[in-house]
């Protein structure tokens, strides 16, 4: 993921007393300057007065979106959802706004930096997607203001599928099931285990907020995940290549907006942040955007750049703080003591939001404690499948990769019982946390020499295996 170039004289003038001849040395000197491609972050931030949302819904006003959403309306989808409102906005045309605005800031933007991730910096970069989601300081509705659907009325259940988004104020992950009120703010890990594990929202959930700002988050990046991988091949082999980190959070009421606004019935304040980042292999564990986009566990130092004859010349930055991110889908190491379910809090007080209490204060405070240490190792329920992060770089025989662990495990015996060396299941998660695939190794071989004399004793396994292609060897 460098630029070469060689500064000197192009077309230098030799002057000889006699022709070149097979003993003649010309000596030419030269200066390679060598420096780093920078990939501009990609950042949204919807701060303009658009709601890009409808009042109360959890998918980004986008025209696919909205079509969608009348067909849920007309269904009775939202029968149980009483703080979902479509009334008040012309949201057919705001919904062609919001696409234009996609397509200009995010899709069109990430298609002109695609490229780089496939030609000059191929294998050595890595989108990394963050999405902050916010609300406007109101609590959700019960379906009192819109009398066009009586039967959602005192109801704030949410109808939607069962989703993973961001962490609570103990670092939790925060699993949103279908068919929860919105108002809950604390729950069991495990609804079967009341006296296990509770999530708990910061500020008590503020009526719902919290809960609808995670949600507003996972939607927007499934709409713009979706959308990609429609209109971009280059998008489509990074995520399958697992090239595509995402990070999704919400946080809630937009203060910042409330401090400067005053307003309660804010379209601004429904707000979501998009941030596209090019990262290298040694950022990924460490780069981490937080409220507002601040970027915490990297601190970068300029290095200087010196020219010299024969030498290289770097204009690029040094990592010089050793922190590692927690993946919201891991437990961090610490987790604070467990507290029993508490009465829903009242925020009907405007100046609720307009200071931080002490309980917003622990819980960022927490959050950056919790960013700055290193996951703990992960738990593998079976000490025969490797995870992805331990599997050593090197020349490797390809086999298969399965869907069922037991079928991955049948066939790596049965390579160790023919004396293959190394056989392994490599376990492999994708970065949506969605999918598992159990893939068949053997060998580690420091050079491709080895691995094709390895490959060639091999000849009876794709029969064997019952494989529907030869194995390979990969690096």
């Amino acid at each position: 993921c460098y630029t070469n170039r060689i500064e000197g004289d192009e077309n230098p003038i030799v002057k000889t007393v006699r022709p070149f001849g097979p003993d003649t040395l010309f000596v030419k000197e030269i200066r390679v300057v060598r420096q780093k491609i920078s990939v501009p972050p990609i950042v949204f931030n919807s701060t303009d007065t658009l709601p890009y949302f409808i009042t109360g819904y959890w998918k980004p006003n986008t025209t696919e979106n909205l079509k969608e959403y009348r067909k849920r309306e007309a269904s009775g989808f939202f029968d149980a959802a009483g703080f979902v409102d479509s009334t008040g906005y012309e949201y057919d045309k705001i919904a062609k706004t919001i696409d234009k605005k996609f397509e200009e800031k995010i899709y069109a933007p990430l298609e002109q930096i695609l490229p780089y991730f496939q030609e000059l910096c191929q294998d050595t970069l890595y989108l990394k997607i963050t999405i902050h989601g916010y609300t406007d300081p109101r609590g959700l509705s019960s379906g009192e203001n819109h009398p066009y659907r009586p039967n959602s009325r005192g109801k704030r259940i949410y109808p939607d599928k069962t989703v993973t988004v961001g962490v609570d104020s103990r670092g939790l992950p925060v699993v949103i099931p279908k068919g929860i009120d919105m108002w809950r703010y604390n729950w069991p890990v495990d609804p079967n285990d009341k006296k296990g594990k509770w999530i708990k929202l910061p500020d008590k959930g503020q009526n719902g907020n919290v809960l609808l700002s995670k949600l507003r988050a996972y939607y927007t990046f499934e709409t713009f995940d979706k959308e990609m991988a429609k209109r971009s091949p280059l998008y489509r082999q990074l995520r399958e290549n697992g090239r595509v980190l995402v990070d999704i959070e919400g946080y809630g009421i937009d203060k910042e907006g409330f401090k400067k606004r005053k307003l309660r019935d804010d379209p601004q304040s429904r707000r979501i942040e998009i941030y596209l980042d090019a990262l290298r292999p040694d950022e990924i564990g460490k780069f981490k955007r937080i409220e507002g986009g601040k970027i915490i566990g990297l601190k970068q130092i300029a290095s200087k750049s010196e020219t010299k004859k024969t030498h290289q010349k770097e204009t690029t930055s040094e990592i010089s703080e050793k922190q590692t991110r927690v993946s919201p889908n891991e437990e961090p190491k610490k987790i604070i003591e467990q507290e029993k379910p508490e009465e829903t809090e009242n925020f009907d007080k405007e100046e609720n939001y307009a200071e931080e209490t002490e309980i917003e204060k622990k819980y960022e405070k927490t959050a950056l404690v919790q960013t700055a240490k290193a996951p703990p190792p992960p738990k593998i329920e079976d000490e025969r499948i490797l995870k992805e992060r331990d599997e050593t770089r090197c020349f490797k025989i390809y086999y298969k990769a399965y869907q069922n662990p037991k079928e991955a495990v049948k066939a790596r015996d049965a390579l160790k019982a023919a004396g293959v060396e190394n056989p392994r299941v490599v376990e492999i998660v994708d970065q949506f946390g969605e999918n598992k695939t159990y893939e068949l190794y053997s060998g580690c071989y420091s050079n491709a020499v080895e691995a094709v004399k390895a490959l060639k004793a091999l000849s009876w396994a794709t029969k064997a295996l019952k494989l529907q292609r030869k194995p390979v060897i990969i690096r």
